[in-house]
């Protein structure tokens, strides 16, 4: 069992580095006791004293009945100004429709033309993308196109430490601060709800890899931790399924005495999306 110093969370797979909140490396829980939950204490709430009358109350009531007077005149003239250019603006649009419409036109019910997609794009800019937590600047993707991969721009973060690389997708993954002691680096989208980890570590207590493997795809029912792939092979391996209603993805590399391990996690909604994604960014770890 482990524990996050900064936030208290607590895992059972030994293998996770970092906490999933803040980051934070994990540390050993020696003898997890469990919580001690004080109830809240009752706060009686006084009424507040009830302010006195002055004189003043009837010249107060006179000059707040002066100023909404003023509102009202200030806000009709407003409302009066909008619905001018509204209606001078309508009527540019039918007469412009008038115009440009011919008997060969494709339209609606009422014979207006519909707008081209690039049309639509020159007026009111390009559609949002899907992703959760990438920026509107950044929008051009949907979860139905299957040119994702050549829209995203893909950057490498190099460790010295393990020797060990990775490419991420910069559109919408963030590079954290490298941890402190060099091992590795966190990725998040704007919403941190898509995370991302790569690490390295000492294979101090000498763990082959299907030891380690069997951590991982272990089920864990307090996570809600449910496996649905899982691939052991010579010198890697592979689990990935669902965990605190995500799906996560971790693939762990044996080399030169040390397991260099990659996960990512992302909101179930966006696994069409993000599969094929990280399948690209899994091949590149090495």
């Amino acid at each position: 069992m482990k524990q996050c110093p900064t936030c208290d969370r607590r895992y059972a797979d030994s293998s996770m580095r970092f906490c999933l909140d803040d980051g934070t490396p994990l540390s050993m829980l020696a003898n997890p006791e469990p919580t001690l939950v004080i109830p809240p204490k009752e706060v009686l709430h006084t009424p507040a004293a009830a302010t006195p009358l002055t004189g003043t109350k009837t010249h107060n009531k006179l000059i707040y009945l002066a100023i909404g007077f003023l509102a009202l005149l200030v806000g009709g003239g407003v409302v009066a100004f909008l619905r001018s250019n509204a209606t001078t603006g309508a009527d540019s649009d039918s007469q412009n429709r008038r115009v440009t419409e011919s008997p060969n036109t494709k339209g609606t019910k009422d014979n207006i033309p519909t707008p081209t997609p690039q049309e639509m794009s020159n007026r009111f800019g390009p559609s949002p993308t899907v992703i959760a937590g990438v920026a509107p600047q950044n929008a051009n993707l949907k979860s139905n196109d299957s040119s994702n991969q050549a829209k995203l721009s893909y950057r490498t973060y190099y460790n010295s430490r393990f020797d060990y690389s990775i490419s991420y997708p910069a559109e919408f993954l963030y590079p954290q601060e490298i941890a402190a002691n060099g091992d590795g680096r966190k990725f998040l989208s704007k919403d941190s709800q898509i995370v991302m980890l790569v690490y390295g570590e000492e294979n101090a207590q000498g763990q082959t890899l299907a030891q380690r493997y069997q951590e991982v795809a272990h089920q864990n029912p307090s996570t809600r931790k449910v496996v649905t792939y899982s691939t052991l092979k010579n010198n890697w391996c592979v689990v990935s399924g669902y965990e605190n209603e995500k799906v996560f993805y971790q693939k762990t590399l044996n080399r030169n005495g040390a397991f260099l391990t990659f996960r990512i996690e992302y909101p179930e909604v966006q696994k069409t999306l993000l599969d094929p994604i990280t399948t690209t960014i899994a091949k590149s770890f090495k």
